[in-house]
């Protein structure tokens, strides 16, 4: 047994293995930290001037291993190491993440896939140096990105439609975003009785609501098939935090409707009446 000591935690929005977005472009704007233990503050010093670092740490929620395992695409099973599953005989996990600041022992970062509690065994500078960009190959992962580009859009899943949707929103691209959308686009909200009719009225639903910050979608899971995803989506604006389960429907390659729940039930404000009409 070789013996190794955490030299620190990973403080995370995901408190299960299973809320982890699987897709790398779905974590791209998850953010948390990790907490250095007090006995290795001084190893800091001097990293603050990268942007990014290699974290390295312990799949610690898993109990189970396996030398194939499945990847988040329709390319059957691949031997463990041909991938990233957390079911690895050592189970150990490395990430390239981005590191916004240092305060003190705990270092802010983002684009991570380490859920809450996610022991820490030792962190690096991200220097890509060495490897030629243009001679690097991606194996099997190749052919999936060659093919998901030679698809056009009106031939695309459902599920990968949603996923760039959400990805304009990610990106407070309201206007981005609508352009998926059919002509007569048709969103409802039933917990507030309002259905949004059109792309303009979409557009100025989202971007006259009164946010305390710039809104943020982190994808938990999309789902689906040709017509139609459901997707579970997490928002927030730095004050406001909730969940979204939104279901879309497809037609000719854009999104034809959609209807969205909230976390409960609300009293739809009169400050947005002028672009809503009641579902019934």
């Amino acid at each position: 047994m070789i013996p190794l000591e955490p030299i620190g935690i990973i403080h995370s929005p995901f408190a299960e293995p299973s809320r982890v977005p699987r897709r790398a472009a779905d974590r791209e704007n998850v953010q948390g930290t990790l907490e250095v233990f007090p006995a290795y503050r001084e190893g800091l010093r001097d990293l603050e001037g990268f942007s990014h670092i290699v974290v390295i740490w312990r799949f610690h929620r898993t109990r189970v291993e396996s030398l194939v395992a499945t990847p988040p695409y329709n390319v059957g099973k691949k031997g463990v190491f041909a991938t990233r599953s957390p079911k690895r005989p050592n189970s150990i996990g490395l990430s390239i993440v981005k590191l916004e600041r240092i305060k003190g022992s705990v270092l802010h970062i983002r684009n991570f896939e380490m859920v809450e509690g996610t022991p820490v065994l030792d962190i690096k500078p991200y220097i890509p140096d060495g490897i030629d960009p243009n001679s690097v190959r991606l194996g099997w992962l190749d052919a999936v990105r060659a093919e998901t580009e030679r698809v056009p859009a009106s031939g695309r899943a459902a599920v990968e439609v949603v996923r760039e949707y959400w990805s304009r929103m990610q990106a407070n691209d309201f206007r981005g975003a609508a352009e998926m959308f059919s002509k007569d686009f048709v969103l409802d909200w039933p917990q507030s009785n309002e259905r949004i009719r059109g792309r303009a009225n979409f557009v100025a639903v989202n971007e006259e609501y009164p946010a305390s910050g710039r809104w943020r979608f982190t994808i938990d899971r999309v789902v689906g098939n040709d017509r139609e995803a459901v997707s579970d989506v997490g928002v927030t604006d730095g004050v406001i935090e909730a969940r979204a389960i939104t279901f879309s429907t497809l037609s000719n390659g854009r999104i034809a409707r959609q209807t969205e729940y909230w976390p409960e039930p609300y009293a739809a404000p009169k400050n947005r009446r002028h672009l809503t009409e009641p579902i019934d």
